[in-house]
């Protein structure tokens, strides 16, 4: 059964994560501008956790500063897509991030 949660913040989605071992989810999508822990501060604490490191990790974000992007990619999310304005587009982005997922 293919399940899909949500949290409102990066301290309650690593919360999350940490706790329920035995629901590990097949990726994440990360927004970088969350409150109480930035996207890029979630993203190392999961890369550091040997349990959950190899999740992969798509980062979406309004951002379209390249040093966001290269921080992403350096600390390790498989991809970093600026989201777009409509949903269409959207859907093509996350379509193509299901392709990245390595089998």
């Amino acid at each position: 059964m293919d399940l899909c949660l949500e949290t409102i913040d990066g301290v309650d989605a690593l919360r999350l994560l940490q706790v329920d071992t035995q629901r590990r989810p097949d990726y994440i999508f990360l927004d970088l501008n969350m409150p109480r822990m930035c996207g890029k501060t979630f993203l190392k604490e999961v890369k550091k956790d040997f349990s959950l490191k190899d999740i992969p990790i798509f980062v979406f974000s309004t951002s379209s500063d390249p040093q966001d992007k290269d921080d992403s990619l350096r600390l390790g999310a498989v991809s970093f897509f600026i989201k777009p304005c409509c949903f269409e587009e959207l859907r093509q982005k996350i379509t193509s991030a299901f392709s990245l997922i390595p089998s």
